[in-house]
């Protein structure tokens, strides 16, 4: 795991939080220079980027906006899967055409009492290497790719097995990184 113990005990001067929603996306790759933080936070922000050179220029305006030894931590789509169907917890992630690196997906959610049409909104798939190229270039060292946890009193509300699809794929990971 990536250090919770020192994260937990930091002293955390800033929480930036990074949001970009459909036309901000070019504000999102050029991120001014807002502070030194010691924590970052890109939640649903990375796979946005519709090319490669936004990709990196996203990465590098947040590592311009963490002090040395700071931390990035983001939830983004897995990298390591283009495709998740999980129509059992209310989303699914396809291709609009066709998969592979830099291919525009389709994310949508449903609404679990069927009252509602899906929300749906598209988002990029970047594999695992083009990640690391992106964070090493702005100078951030990839720690990991951090899976999301359950909580038990949630776990026990379902049939044994319920989660086991969403937990041996899961849709959504934590990239963890630390700059140089």
């Amino acid at each position: 795991m990536w250090h919770r113990q020192r994260l937990l005990g930091a002293s955390l001067r800033v929480f930036l939080r990074l949001v970009v929603k459909g036309d901000r996306l070019a504000e999102g790759c050029a991120l001014p220079d807002l502070v030194q933080a010691d924590l970052a936070f890109a939640g649903f922000f990375l796979h946005y980027a519709q090319t490669r050179a936004q990709l990196f220029a996203m990465c590098e305006g947040i590592a311009r906006n963490l002090k040395p030894g700071g931390l990035m931590l983001g939830l983004n789509s897995n990298p390591h899967q283009a495709t998740f169907r999980g129509e059992a917890y209310f989303t699914t992630t396809l291709p609009y055409r066709t998969e592979g690196e830099g291919s525009r997906m389709q994310v949508s959610l449903y609404d679990p009492r069927g009252q509602a049409p899906p929300l749906r909104f598209p988002i990029y798939h970047w594999g695992p290497e083009t990640y690391a190229e992106a964070f090493a270039a702005a100078g951030l060292e990839l720690i990991g790719w951090e899976g999301l946890s359950l909580d038990p009193r949630c776990v026990d509300r379902f049939p044994p097995g319920y989660w086991d699809h969403y937990l041996d794929q899961p849709p959504i990971l934590v990239p963890v990184c630390r700059k140089s």
